[in-house]
């Protein structure tokens, strides 16, 4: 969950404010509490951009249900509410300013904590909010009848969080490779210092479009599908019909020789995996996703080697280019193995298992008023795991949000 570099100062306006509370209200006096420090890192910050005067630092035991929040004075947290165990340590903060939102985070993965006086140092860093971002990903795949696997029916939903229209022409849907695992420092080609990019492989999509042809109101989404049928006729056990899905990502020459439906294809743009048997799926067991609006040109050639020996090849995209981010996970035991930087998502998200059926969607921060209506406004504070819920079932426009106008079909062809 990123920043928008095409943001406009007419951005909504977010609740900065979030209230915290314990676990429980009071200790239980038969539990040994230990205490700790965790010191906020904030040198990375520009001097541009406001500091926020507190932070929320959130302890999740690992393998237990015990959550601990408090509330910073400044950027040293003390705390003695802390059981024995492994935490996963989160930082956020939001701060408003001259009609911007900035959403400050940081994590700290798998920290032991066994005794009193343990300390730790979490890196902060700060992101504008963004117009477009994701309000519902389902990867997971279902069943079939027979008990067989099923994968067609994954979509991706983005929704206009903000209070004016915004173009979806241009935008990219990827997925990240793991920062931990694959390193481009010095690859041939790359431009500059590796820090400022994320790395993708696999297939990059794009919308189509002049720069004005696919206008988005405040409130309304567009879903990219895999494939815009109606799943449930193809396997009664798939969760969704993707027949009013805007956008699909359609391969002419796919061996399956599959429906082109009434959905706008989106633009295949470049292919790092050298995989030839164009047929494109994210990963059911969790998958790193991205959009963004690209500052430059994306070749499909002259991809970029790793240089620490491993044979991935990657297409660079500018951080500052991502309007975007989710990490989804295996399960929370993975967490030390997100492959998207806290910079751009701090947390992460899972569902329970593959082919399971399952979604996650943006949870509600609220609503903003938008002519005689109401405009549901999705939190997004850059952390996955605080943002993002799990659904047992997979629903487009979930929570009545709009269509747009210019998408007027109502169901696939046959």
């Amino acid at each position: 969950m990123i920043k928008n570099t095409f943001i406009q100062k007419t951005l909504t306006v977010l609740s900065a404010a979030v209230l915290l509370m314990f676990t429980s209200c009071s200790k239980d006096n038969s539990v040994k509490y230990l205490s700790a420090t965790v010191s906020l890192d904030v040198s990375g910050i520009s001097s541009n951009i406001p500091t926020p005067k507190s932070f929320d630092v959130t302890f999740a035991s690992v393998g237990s249900d015990y959550t601990y929040t408090t509330h910073s004075n400044g950027t040293t947290i003390n705390t003695d509410s802390l059981i024995t165990g492994v935490y996963n340590i989160t930082v956020a903060a939001t701060v408003t300013e001259n009609d911007f939102t900035y959403n400050y985070t940081g994590s700290l993965s798998n920290k032991e904590i066994t005794s009193s006086g343990e300390s730790c140092s979490i890196t902060v860093s700060a992101t504008k909010a963004s117009d477009i971002i994701f309000k519902e990903i389902y990867y997971t795949g279902c069943r079939t009848s027979t008990n067989g696997i099923y994968f067609r029916d994954q979509f991706y939903e983005l929704y206009n969080n903000s209070s004016h229209i915004v173009y979806a022409d241009g935008i990219c849907l990827a997925e990240a490779l793991s920062y931990q695992i694959f390193d481009y420092t010095g690859a041939v080609g790359l431009e500059g210092d590796a820090s400022n990019y994320l790395f993708c492989g696999k297939i990059i999509w794009k919308i189509p479009g002049n720069g004005t042809d696919y206008p988005v109101k405040p409130g309304e989404s567009i879903v990219i599908a895999q494939y815009a049928t109606n799943h449930k006729t193809a396997n009664p056990n798939s969760p969704v019909d993707l027949s009013t899905a805007d956008f699909e990502t359609y391969i002419q020459d796919y061996s399956s020789k599959q429906t082109d439906c009434n959905a706008i294809n989106m633009e295949y743009v470049c292919n790092a995996s050298g995989n030839n048997s164009k047929q494109y799926l994210t990963s059911v067991f969790g998958t790193a996703l991205i959009i963004f609006h690209p500052s430059i040109a994306l070749e499909d050639s002259n991809f970029l080697e790793p240089t620490n020996g491993l044979a991935t090849l990657a297409r660079q995209v500018l951080k500052t280019d991502i309007l975007d981010a989710v990490d989804c996970i295996k399960n929370d035991a993975s967490l030390d193995k997100k492959r998207i930087c806290n910079e751009l998502d701090a947390g992460a998200i899972w569902c329970s298992g593959a082919y399971v059926g399952e979604s996650i969607s943006r949870k509600i921060e609220g609503t903003k008023s938008i002519d005689k209506g109401g405009q549901i406004i999705y939190q997004d504070t850059n952390n996955s795991t605080n943002d993002f819920q799990v659904n047992t079932t997979p629903e487009i426009r979930r929570n009545n949000a709009g269509r747009p106008s210019w998408s007027d079909w109502t169901s696939a062809q046959n």
